[in-house]
């Protein structure tokens, strides 16, 4: 059965939007030395499941990994999930079992992805209703794309894969349109015509990545700058205020992320490699530390009213 493709993403407590460039991540009442304490291959399909949101993506993990703290927390988002309206998935889950549904991803999340493992076997079938060719390409274990050949006007392709393996699809001269990634059944994707490029826009000649970054959103949607001699007088005061802080690793090398709890104490909330960005949901009074990974102190940033985009410099 053929429906077109509709997402719906549940931003849990904390949302990642770069999977590989977050190494380790610690929601909030978990210590991160128990986040890190898990299997790696674990740990990236809980972070995974987790950036995805979705009924589908939690029983693709617990699935995989059906015991243990991260199977208890995946149960307890299932959990949350199922008491949350889903406007979004109703039209599409009347036609097809939750389970085959493929995921979508923007194309800007290519760099995260990649694929995690072999153990659930599936399939999915792209159908190209776009009006011109298209490419499919697989995401390999390294992020590395695969071709898998082009799509003709009209055709379709059914790829037996794993429910873990990313595919891009693109445009014949290479512009990626979207990233799929396979149900725990057999999913059916129509390519349809609306499936464009994303816009880009051309620099101004030496105008700085920061600028760019401060005209992308208004002012109320711009975190606050502290020096690091701020640092010990800065403390999280209250959860009043929800919002939303995104952080994109710009400098060069990574950077260590660190929420200032309510004592004032630094929480490690993981590693940002260079190039990748990580969404934090966050509250207005919560001050976040950015460090080098000798743990020196770089900057200080507090959240906006709105979700705020902070690119992170040299």
């Amino acid at each position: 059965m053929t429906v077109r493709f509709s997402v719906f993403v549940f931003a849990p407590f904390l949302a990642v939007s770069a999977l590989a460039g977050l190494s380790s991540i610690a929601p909030f009442g978990v210590p991160p030395a128990m986040a890190q304490a898990s299997d790696p291959a674990e740990t990236s399909a809980f972070a995974l499941a987790k950036e995805l949101g979705t009924v589908d993506a939690w029983h693709a993990f617990i699935n995989s990994f059906p015991s243990g703290f991260h199977a208890d927390l995946a149960r307890a988002y299932l959990k949350k999930l199922g008491d949350q309206p889903q406007a979004a998935t109703v039209q599409a889950a009347q036609t097809v079992p939750p389970s085959a549904q493929a995921v979508g991803l923007k194309c800007t999340e290519r760099k995260a992805m990649r694929s995690l493992d072999a153990g659930v076997k599936t399939k999915i079938t792209f159908i190209n209703a776009s009006g011109s060719d298209r490419l499919v390409k697989w995401i390999d274990y390294d992020g590395k794309l695969q071709d898998n050949g082009r799509l003709k006007v009209g055709e379709q392709v059914t790829i037996d894969t794993y429910r873990t393996h990313p595919f891009l699809i693109a445009t014949p001269s290479g512009d990626c349109l979207r990233i799929f990634l396979p149900g725990d059944e057999r999913a059916t994707v129509e390519l349809g015509a609306d499936l464009q490029p994303a816009a880009t826009t051309a620099n101004a000649p030496g105008q700085p990545a920061a600028a760019r970054v401060a005209q992308a959103v208004p002012a109320s949607a711009r975190a606050a700058e502290r020096k690091c001699s701020e640092r010990r007088g800065l403390r999280s005061k209250n959860s009043n205020e929800a919002t939303k802080i995104t952080f994109i690793n710009s400098a060069g090398s990574d950077r260590i992320l660190k929420w200032i709890d309510f004592n004032g104490k630094l929480q490690d909330y993981g590693r940002l490699s260079a190039g990748h960005q990580v969404t934090i949901d966050t509250y207005r009074t919560h001050p976040w530390v950015i460090e080098t990974g000798t743990g020196n102190c770089m900057q200080v940033f507090l959240p906006a009213a709105q979700h705020a985009t902070v690119e992170l410099r040299k």
